[in-house]
């Protein structure tokens, strides 16, 4: 993730050692020797705007999806019976059926038929199964997006963000393929679903596109502005979730269920071809840098002379005015420490190369903070986990809700794209209108940073406190509409995540924001591991008593995290009070 983080620190004027005109509106026109080559059919300079696309057809790919694979998977079921791992009880006789490899359908006559309507096929039994089943396919494919996320975004140094992104579109187009054959071939395991999910996620699935807009974004925006930047991104996402939804729940009642999968790698293919038009992001020069610093890595000189490097720069930034929290004197102090310590470990080669994978460790969880900006030593690891808690108590509650609506109100897949429609437009309405809105009363992060990201971090512990009341609307729901409503509030606790991301990029140092967001990533994806299977468990263990209970626990994930979010600003508001800065 140094790509990342050496395209902002070489692009950004905050960080810079050129100034910029501030009337310049990409960073990638500061050098005139790093422009980019333009072509007859995109005669613009890359900007954040070319990735927005690319991450809405993923989206609008990905919109289907949530809401259609429950009742595919039902449909499956009832026509070729529960597989072993997965056994219900007969209703009449009370007793668990289970065979070598599926329960056999003549057994499963009287249970369950092939026609959806049937009130069999609607049991409890039938519900726990079907999201167990699904909830194990999401966390397999989580598992290999947490083996592999960073691996691709790394790549992305490497070879380019728009080279990884024609990959990750050709892997997932293929991956989306997989539920076809299951469907049309009757031979086939209903485990090569899950074989078709762990596919998906090793090409990244939406993880990896969401880290190479972020990145490409990130190469091309300035750090104030880019909160309001990704949650431009986001609303993106969150609109192709919504037509998504919408055009699949059309597309299935015009043209049958099964069409909804032949939509969505139409999509993705769709997205290939248009990312085959936009522009690479990093500059001819930055690639060609990222290589021979990549080439470079073995030698602990190298790795030396980096990290004063980096040592340096903070001294750079810090230097431009009063520091948060540090006098100029700590600061030189800081630096020859730094250089001290570069000394010493040139002279000790040995010992350093060994104390260096357990020191990279720790700098990738513990990332140096700028002196000036976020308040709390482990504020930022803090912030880490509260994405964790809440994205596993967000994501948990989202993939339960399709199989609970099923299940307690017998909805059509009509009435559940709807969900999935109000649910992604009101997202996308709340980041590119009232994130916008509220974020012009933030204090200008160039000129007082440190307010900048108090503002920012009341926006986070607000935004989590709607998330708690929706999943508590969710629980306490008699009456099925109660979930438009949620998708509207769930839009406006949203907010959370790109004011999360916009912190962070204002409280590292520039060339730790690569492996900050290749972190934060890490802990992403380790939710969307947890998440899908333990709340499918937790629902079919409370189903037929409290069928609602899993949204609860929901609200209790995001009740911890929002007290994680409550201590990080009561740390950073004591040391704005103790730097006169309140």
């Amino acid at each position: 993730m140094s790509n990342i983080e050496e395209s902002v620190s070489e692009t950004t004027p905050l960080f810079g050692n050129e100034q910029s005109d501030q009337n310049t509106t990409t960073p990638s026109l500061l050098h005139k020797e790093d422009r980019h080559r333009l072509t007859w059919y995109w005669p613009w300079q890359p900007t954040y705007w070319a990735a927005i696309p690319v991450i809405f057809l993923a989206g609008l790919s990905a919109g289907p999806s949530l809401a259609m694979m429950p009742p595919l998977i039902k449909t499956l079921f009832c026509e070729r019976g529960i597989p072993k791992y997965f056994p219900i009880q007969d209703v009449n006789n009370n007793f668990t059926i289970a065979g070598n490899n599926y329960i056999s359908i003549n057994t499963l006559a009287s249970l369950a038929q092939t026609s959806e309507d049937d009130s069999r096929c609607d049991s409890a039994e039938y519900s726990a199964a079907i999201a167990k089943f699904v909830g194990i396919s999401a966390s397999l494919a989580a598992i290999a997006v947490t083996l592999t996320v960073r691996f691709w975004s790394s790549l992305s140094d490497r070879i380019g963000r728009k080279h990884t992104m024609i990959l990750w579109a050709s892997g997932y187009a293929l991956a989306q393929i997989v539920p076809l054959s299951v469907y049309y071939n009757k031979n086939l395991s209903l485990y090569l679903i899950w074989l078709g999910g762990i596919l998906e996620g090793a090409v990244g699935s939406l993880f990896t596109v969401h880290v190479l807009s972020h990145a490409y974004a990130a190469d091309v925006t300035h750090p104030e502005e880019r909160t309001v930047v990704f949650g431009r991104l986001l609303a993106g996402y969150y609109a192709g979730l919504g037509f998504g939804a919408a055009l699949g729940g059309a597309v299935v009642k015009g043209f049958g269920l099964i069409a909804v999968f032949w939509l969505m790698p139409t999509i993705v293919l769709l997205d290939l071809l248009y990312i085959l038009l936009i522009p690479e992001s990093l500059t001819i020069t930055a690639l060609a840098k990222n290589n021979n610093e990549n080439e470079d890595s073995s030698s602990s000189s190298a790795a030396q002379l980096t990290s004063s490097q980096s040592r340096s720069t903070v001294v750079d930034v810090i230097s431009s005015d009063e520091p948060f929290g540090s006098s100029r004197q700590s600061q030189q102090q800081q630096a020859n420490k730094g250089d001290d310590s570069s000394r010493s470990s040139t002279n000790d080669s040995d010992a350093t190369t060994l104390a260096d994978p357990f020191e990279q460790f720790v700098k990738d969880f513990f990332p140096e903070q700028l002196p000036r900006r976020l308040g709390g030593k482990y504020s930022v690891i803090m912030l880490m986990i509260t994405c964790f808690l809440t994205l596993m108590a967000v994501l948990g509650c989202a993939y339960q809700i399709t199989p609970y609506l099923l299940y307690r109100f017998r909805w059509s897949n009509a009435q559940l794209s709807v969900v999935g429609t109000i649910h992604g437009l009101s997202r996308l309405v709340s980041l590119t209108m009232l994130l916008p809105l509220i974020m012009r009363f933030s204090p200008h992060a160039s000129t007082n940073p440190a307010a900048s990201i108090y503002f920012s971090l009341k926006i986070v512990f607000v935004g989590l406190l709607i998330e708690v009341l929706t999943m508590v609307l969710y629980g306490a729901s008699t009456i099925p509409e109660n979930f438009y409503v949620g998708g509207v509030t769930g839009a406006i606790g949203s907010l959370f995540f790109p004011a999360t991301r916009g912190i962070l990029s204002q409280a590292v140092a520039p060339e730790l924001l690569g492996k900050t967001f290749g972190t934060l990533a890490t802990f992403e994806s380790l939710s969307a591991v947890v998440a899908p299977s333990l709340f499918a468990w937790f629902y079919g263990l409370t189903l037929k008593t409290h069928p609602s209970a899993v949204f609860y626990l929901s609200a209790f994930g995001v009740s911890l995290a929002s007290l994680l979010a409550f201590l990080v600003l009561l740390a950073h508001r004591k040391q704005m009070h103790q730097c006169g800065h309140a």
